[in-house]
């Protein structure tokens, strides 16, 4: 069973920064059935690294991508990533102290990539469309 299925609300237009969503949506939903599938406390912990790994460098190709089109909203993007970053960090930290998941973590990555991509990172996918259209 997948935590959540690609679907058009995920698509901001921007296919470099969709396929890397699609990526995190991937490596999330091996995470979520290595859970649920009871894997072990280092396998579960692989994943959990490449999440990581590949969430500050999407986040830093986002920022990126912004800056080139001079997105008026950057700064609080930034700042929303950091926040996502450190809440991120705090259930890896319960994820190491306690060497299990919480049900809580799932939560959080269902509710980040739902409302984050489809409210946040749809702006500046806008800004793109409307730059490539002028």
């Amino acid at each position: 069973m997948s935590l959540m299925d690609w679907n058009d609300k995920l698509d901001i237009g921007v296919e470099k920064m969709n396929n890397e969503h699609k990526n995190l949506l991937n490596i999330m939903n091996k995470l979520f059935d290595l859970y649920e599938h009871k894997a072990s406390y280092l396998e579960q912990k692989k994943y959990l690294d490449q999440l990581r790994d590949a969430t500050v460098a999407h986040f830093k190709n986002e920022e990126s991508y912004m800056e080139s089109l001079n997105f008026e909203g950057i700064k609080q993007h930034k700042i929303i990533h950091t926040q996502l970053i450190s809440k991120f960090l705090s259930h890896y930290s319960d994820f190491e102290s306690k060497k299990e998941f919480s049900d809580q973590f799932f939560q959080f990555l269902t509710l980040w990539l739902n409302a984050h991509i489809q409210g946040i990172d749809k702006k500046y996918g806008e800004c793109a469309q409307t730059k490539k259209a002028g």
